[in-house]
Parts: C-alpha cells; sequence; structure tokens
C-alpha cells in the first residue's frame, strides 16, 4: 500500500465516532524500507496521524522502541502507552528491568512461536536468561542503547 494514512484515518475516525466507549487504541510503528516495500508515499511513515485522531484517548503504540526512547515518548506525549513485544518475549523480567534500567536480552527470532514440527519446538520464551543479580547480564545479552 503506497499511502496508508487516508485508510488508517477513515478507520479510526469511525472506531472513535461510533464506539466511544471503546478504552484505548493499539497501533505498531511501521518498520519497513523502501528497498523492501516499494515506494512510499512518506518517507518516514509514522503513527502521529493515529495520535492527532484518537486524542485524548489513550493509544498504545509497538515498535522499535529502546527504553530510552520509550520513556521519552511517554514523558512527551500525553496518554501514549508503550507496548513491547519482541523485547519482552526475549526478556521475561521486562517490568523488572525496565524500573531498574537494566539491560535487555537480545531476541531470537528463531525462538519466536516455534511450530510444533521443526526441531525443538519447546524452545521459546521460558528459555531466555534472567538478569544475574550480580549484575553481570547472560552471554548474549545487549546493553538497552545497542539495540
Amino acid at each position: 500500500m503506497i499511502d496508508p494514512i487516508p485508510q488508517f484515518t477513515h478507520l479510526i475516525e469511525n472506531l472513535k465516532a461510533n464506539h466511544p466507549n471503546l478504552a484505548y487504541l493499539h497501533a505498531i510503528k511501521p518498520r519497513y524500507y523502501a528497498s523492501e516495500a516499494g515506494p512510499l508515499a512518506h518517507p518516514d511513515p509514522s503513527n502521529d496521524f493515529i495520535r492527532r485522531i484518537w486524542a485524548p484517548k489513550p493509544l498504545i503504540t509497538a515498535g522499535g522502541y529502546t527504553m530510552e526512547s520509550a520513556i521519552e515518548v511517554t514523558e512527551k506525549k500525553d496518554g501514549e502507552l508503550i507496548a513491547f513485544g519482541r523485547h519482552f518475549h526475549a526478556n521475561p523480567a521486562v517490568p523488572r528491568r525496565t524500573e531498574e534500567n537494566l539491560p535487555l536480552n537480545k531476541y531470537d527470532r528463531t525462538m519466536f512461536y516455534v511450530p510444533a514440527e521443526l526441531p525443538e519446538p519447546e524452545r521459546g520464551y521460558i528459555d531466555y536468561p534472567f538478569y544475574e543479580e550480580s549484575g553481570v547480564h547472560a552471554e548474549g545479552s545487549r546493553d538497552v542503547k545497542s539495540l
């Protein structure tokens, strides 16, 4: 879709008008590049148009946030909440890591929803290490600033 804004503007305006008691809206930040998706009408796609339409109701966004950028967004944008998907999957204690500014484990896409017919289908969420109390994080994890 070259320009998704008109279609999603129509959808969100109608959701807001026809469902005034809807508690929140959840959107994922676009994370693709012109080389992968073909030509884009907007070289820097964002969800800002959704914020403008949906305000002042709560908006939950996900996609590419670090702890620092998540905190920055929530401090600057009233009613905005941040969701962590991939990082939540790779960090069993992401709420603790966020509160204590601890580094996040690097996520491994091969451990996302492993189909039963593949080798090691039992690998997944419970196989990621917890942050060590000593302050030394497990092998393979990265400081949040490097994500």
